[in-house]
């Protein structure tokens, strides 16, 4: 008698599984944001979780397993969530802890831009160009800041460097 596996696939069942992961992503995102929009804030919560390797007790995931995904995610919820903040808690039974503003929510027109590509990948032309990444604040330069990094970095060099600094203005 020979022992069966009762978790062997196929590869076309496997293949089809991660095909479908590819092309449903956006469509789980809207349908998240939606729920999320009408006070159900589970589904967003797993997404966070699932995409990031985040532990909540709702979802299994795998420890700081982050997803590619993740990354889209967060650039979905910059361009669709107003007023909104949240942090990750392995503590909560979501594992994610929202808050909202007084006027916090999700946007409706993003929203409709993103059932627009339902069925696409993240890897569509018309998805990037709707979707960008966010640009980074640029920080002002902080002399003081700069000072202490560089003397912690190099504590036995430091008048070497007030030298060299002072060479420079000449």
């Amino acid at each position: 008698m020979t022992a069966t596996n009762n978790t062997s696939i196929t590869a076309n069942t496997w293949a089809t599984q991660v095909r479908g992961a590819e092309y449903k992503f956006f469509n789980a995102v809207s349908t998240a944001l939606e729920q999320f929009q009408n006070g159900n804030y589970s589904e967003l919560s797993k997404l966070l979780c699932f995409t990031h390797g985040k532990t909540c007790k709702s979802i299994k995931v795998v420890e700081k397993d982050r997803m590619p995904y993740a990354v889209h995610l967060k650039r979905i919820l910059e361009h669709s969530l107003e007023g909104v903040t949240f942090k990750f808690n392995k503590d909560k039974a979501l594992g994610v802890v929202f808050t909202k503003g007084d006027n916090g929510g999700v946007n409706t027109e993003r929203l409709a831009a993103l059932k627009m590509f339902h069925g696409k990948t993240v890897r569509d032309k018309g998805y990037k160009e709707a979707f960008p990444p966010k640009a980074k604040a640029a920080t002002e330069f902080d002399p003081i800041k700069w000072a202490e990094r560089s003397k912690k970095a190099n504590p036995e060099h430091l008048e070497a460097m007030i030298a060299a600094l002072q060479a420079q203005r000449s």
